[in-house]
Formats: structure tokens, sequence, C-alpha cells
């Protein structure tokens, strides 16, 4: 059938051709047109001889013997399979290291809206070199206005108490030092904005009198020098849980994120509560006490030796409080928190018997005193580092190190 189709196309055609040769009749005059070529008439075909590279002069005859060849070859192909139709599209491509799986895996694409690090390696190892230097003479030195360049928050409020009671009294124990390297730990925040934050552990494991000590810096901005905020030594069974790699950063948890065992701005206040009043505290059974070193120096079995330790003609109060810098908390890879926060312990001893009360060692240096019959206050600063797990866990929130120091000693109002 198909096959009949083609011929009565070819006759078709060919009949149309043999009328086109005729001459015209004469038409009505009209407007004149531009003349075109004629077409050449056709010439008796005669073979040419040599090496195929010349072309024949095509008549009728090699018309009806070519063209219906063409027309076969046109309806066998119409009837293959759909195997053999062409495909429309771009055609898979064979790359010379396709057999090679490793090389031919794109590369990993940066997902933008994952945010950089705050600091490299190398940054921050450069970072804590010169705030160890800085540290380091400005201790010996009592240099508060040096000190004030790279110390901010209760970190700096600790070291301007100690340098102005050394000024007076030169055997009291400087701040711990801070060792200039190696870092061990390097947890960036993940940012690309300010103020933005940096965690590290430094531990010279090979100099035992310096201990491995946590900082934790702040910038304010582009052009400002990172500042130490918190500068706490670790406890000796501390663990620091993982975190992210430094190259990804880890992010900020919300102050108020109730995907932790604590909020991290309830994990101070917390701590203060037990300090204070020991395993009758709500917040108890959350917390690791068992070998908490802050608890067994500070807590309340040592709150009531104190007590007991003074004589019939003064009393003593405690109360402690959360301080006024900032909590700051980063996530953790199991989805839980280092927290770092501030707790100021405060203790007021007034005479009971219209007598007088003396301040003792940094409490006098501190604040001057000699006497005074209305009592004298005096305030210790905690700066705090503790592990928080995530929420429904079955661990408990760990202290991880701690630095304390008098902060204040005045006379009561």
């Amino acid at each position: 059938m198909l096959l009949l189709v083609g011929l009565v196309s070819y006759l078709l055609a060919l009949l149309h051709l043999r009328r086109s040769r005729r001459p015209r009749r004469n038409m009505p005059k009209g407007p004149r047109m531009p003349k075109l070529p004629r077409a050449p008439k056709p010439k008796t075909i005669k073979e040419v001889t040599g090496n195929g590279g010349g072309r024949r002069a095509i008549g009728r005859a090699p018309r009806i013997a070519v063209l219906p060849v063409l027309l076969i070859g046109g309806l066998a192909l119409s009837g293959c399979s759909s195997d053999y139709w062409p495909t429309f599209g771009p055609e898979p491509t064979i790359s010379a290291s396709a057999t090679a799986t490793a090389d031919s895996t794109p590369a990993p694409v940066a997902d933008e809206d994952i945010k950089p690090p705050a600091v490299t390696v190398p940054q921050l190892e450069r970072i804590v070199r010169k705030i160890a230097v800085l540290a380091g003479d400005a201790d010996k030195a009592l240099d508060v206005d040096a000190i004030k360049t790279r110390f901010t928050g209760p970190a700096l409020q600790l070291r301007e108490a100690n340098y102005k009671v050394r000024a007076t009294l030169p055997d009291y124990a400087a701040p711990d030092a801070i060792p200039a390297a190696p870092v061990v730990v390097t947890a960036p925040q993940q940012t690309d904005s300010w103020p933005r934050v940096v965690m590290t552990v430094i531990q010279n494991q090979e100099d035992p009198t310096t201990k491995p000590t946590a900082l934790v810096m702040t910038q304010e901005s582009p052009r400002k020098n990172y500042l130490v905020r918190y500068a706490v030594s670790l406890t000796a069974d501390a663990t620091v849980p993982g975190l992210a790699p430094a190259v990804i950063g880890s992010p900020i948890v919300a102050p108020d994120s109730e995907f932790l065992l604590l909020p991290p701005d309830q994990v101070a206040s917390a701590y203060a509560d037990i300090l204070l009043q020991g395993d009758k505290s709500q917040y108890y059974p959350l917390f690791d006490t068992e070998n908490d070193p802050l608890i067994a120096q500070v807590g309340v079995a040592t709150k009531e030796e104190r007590r007991a330790a003074l004589p019939a003609t003064a009393a003593i109060d405690f109360t402690n409080s959360v301080g006024e810098g900032m909590t700051i908390a980063l996530a953790t890879n199991d989805s839980g928190a280092v927290v770092t926060a501030n707790i100021n312990e405060t203790e007021t001893v007034k005479p009971t018997d219209g007598g007088t009360v003396s301040p003792q060692n940094a409490a006098k240096a501190y604040s001057g005193v000699e006497n005074s019959a209305k009592g004298v206050t005096q305030t210790y600063g905690d700066q705090i580092l503790f592990y928080v797990p995530p929420a429904g866990s079955s661990e408990k929130i760990k202290l991880l190190g701690f630095s304390q120091g008098l902060i204040s000693a005045s006379e009561v109002p």
C-alpha cells in the first residue's frame, strides 16, 4: 500500500514537471516584474569518465531512475521499530574518567545557607598567642590599661580586682596564666555577621604548672580585636564534648532554647541555687554534683563551716545571683551545648552586739576598711563552663571548668 502511494506521488510529480516545460500563453499585461533566470534546457546525458571528482549532467531519464529509489528508501525507513527512532534532547556523554567513580563524582558545592566560621584555626592561634603574651605581661605589671585592650566582661572584672588587691597585698595569688599554645579545641561560631563568638581550649602538656584553659572570646565588629569574655581553668576530669569541625563552625544556641535539658539562660541561676541550698534545690537532680570541685569549694558545706567559724558577736549571710556577663551557648554534635555563664556570690558579715567587724586579706586590701560597725560585704565572681545535654537525655549537666575570685568588697552602707 505504501509503495503504491509512493508511485502515485511520483507520477503526479512527473506530470507537473512536463507541464512546466510547455510554452506559456500570452497573458494580459500587468506591472512589469523583474526577469527571473530561465531554467537551463535539459541536455542529453553524457557519461563522464574520470576518478569521480566531476559532476554529471542530469536529464529526465536519471530522474525517473533515482527518485523511486529515494522514495522506496524513505518508505522502508518508516517501517523501522521505535528502537531506531532518533532521540531528541541531549545525549549522554562519556568522559575519559567515567570508569573512575571517585573522579566522576562532582565536587561538593557549599550550601549557601551555611554560614562560614567566625575565624580559622591559624587566625585563632595568632589571637591566642597575642592574648597570652599580653595577659602575662599585664598580670606581672598589674597593668589595668593593657588588660582592657584584650579582656572584657567577667574575665576583665576578675583581673581588675586582682590587680587592685595585689597592689596592696603582693602575696595574693595572681590569676591563672593563659597558655600561648597549643590550641587543642577550636569552636568558632558559624556566622557571617557581628558580634561573633569563638571558644578555644589551650593545653600545654609539657608545662605542668599551666592548667588547661578555655577561653570564650567575642568580637564586636570587623575592625575590633577579639576580647576574652570568659577565661576558665578546666576541671581535672573535664571531657569537652564533640563540637563541629573548625572549618564549619558551631551555631549559637538561643538563650531560651527548650531543646536542652535546661535553657542556657537558666543554667547560671539554677547552679547558683545549688551552691546556696545544696540538695534542697529543685535543680539539684539536673546537675552532676558528685565530683563537682566548685561545689566542694564554695557549696553549702563550706558555707556552714564559715558560719560556724565566726565569733558569736558576728553573723554572716550568703546570697547568690546571676552576674552581668552574657550567657553564651555553642551547639555540640549531640544536640547539646557548651554554656558559659557568670554567677556572683556575695557574703555579708555584720556585728551582732554593737561591736565591729574587721575584713581580712583580699577584702581588706580591696575595700581599704580596717574595722566597721556596719559590716562588710564582699562579692566573688564565678566564671563557669558547663556541658548541657539535649532535652530528654539521661545525662546530667556537668561542670567543665571555672574561675573564681574576689571582684568587689566594701563597707555595708
